[in-house]
């Protein structure tokens, strides 16, 4: 009888006198029928390269070696990072022993070269916060994000205006990906269980962001400005902010012209609305500086 894929792992991590890291959020999926889930969300024809994303002990990576032309397979763990490389030596996969959040992308994934990039990976329950922060950093190189994440943020990345889960990372995410729900994943598909339900996400870049390039920096300033202190009003948050150098007379104009309610809190307002807002407050930053050099 072949071995499943709970055995293997189990056999790979006693072989190499391996175990799971709790600093580093480890938890090895060992479901073969969900890894085939995920690896088919990513709708691979056999021409794309894949980034995986905490390789582990390549539950996934199986899966992606056969189904795509490449996959570059980033692990952390330099033990876990070297089992897997003898595990894959006859696949066509490179094993970086790398961190994510320090990895040159531009370089990993060929430069400028137009070539079809997909991204994969369980993210680690301790950075999925960042890594999503890096993905949405670099959302035009790629063509498919499909990341395991813990239900919870899962719901908070696909929250709507008005509910408390919706936050900063809810808007900067949806202004750039739309976001599609793929399969819940129970505790049991994972080893050590965890105490958490996951969720696999598929992302699809939007092929117009919302976001217009120029305004993208002061865009940031705002929403995070906005959600800083959830409990008071748009007005009180933004004027409170040291991210903007608009004064709170200023604000209050910009939400008029913007024609939202200074009263409003941050979770009210959709996206296309905190992005009217970042207009206006852009005109008025523009017109104060430009003011100040006559």
């Amino acid at each position: 009888m072949s071995e499943t894929l709970r055995q293997r792992t189990l056999r790979l991590l006693q072989q190499h006198g391996l175990r799971a890291s709790k600093r580093l959020g480890q938890h090895f999926l060992i479901d073969n029928g969900v890894a085939r889930d995920i690896v088919a969300a990513a709708e691979l024809s056999g021409d794309e390269n894949v980034l995986e994303i905490g390789a582990g002990l390549g539950a996934l990576t199986e899966h992606l070696a056969r189904a795509a032309r490449r996959v570059v397979a980033v692990e952390l763990d330099k033990g876990i990072a070297a089992a897997l490389e003898r595990l894959a030596h006859d696949w066509p996969v490179q094993v970086l022993h790398a961190d994510f959040l320090k990895l040159d992308l531009a370089t990993v994934c060929g430069g400028d070269r137009a070539e079809p990039w997909k991204v994969v990976g369980n993210l680690p329950y301790n950075v999925t916060t960042p890594i999503l922060h890096r993905l949405g950093e670099h959302f035009a190189r790629f063509e498919r994000f499909i990341v395991t994440v813990q239900q919870e943020v899962a719901q908070r990345l696909r929250a709507r205006p008005g509910s408390k889960t919706y936050g900063a990372m809810t808007v900067a995410m949806q202004a750039r990906f739309l976001l599609e729900p793929v399969r819940t994943v129970p505790p049991q598909a994972f080893f050590p269980v965890p105490d958490i339900v996951s969720e696999v996400l598929c992302l699809r870049p939007l092929t117009e962001p919302l976001v217009p390039s120029a305004y993208a920096t002061i865009f940031e300033q705002v929403v995070r400005g906005a959600f800083a202190q959830r409990r008071k009003t748009i007005l009180n948050s933004l004027s409170g902010s040291d991210r903007l150098t608009a004064s709170r007379a200023q604000i209050a104009d910009a939400l008029v012209a913007a024609g939202i309610d200074p009263g409003q809190r941050a979770e009210a307002l959709s996206p296309d609305e905190l992005l009217a807002l970042t207009k206006a407050i852009a005109a008025i930053e523009t017109d104060g500086a430009e003011g100040a050099r006559q």
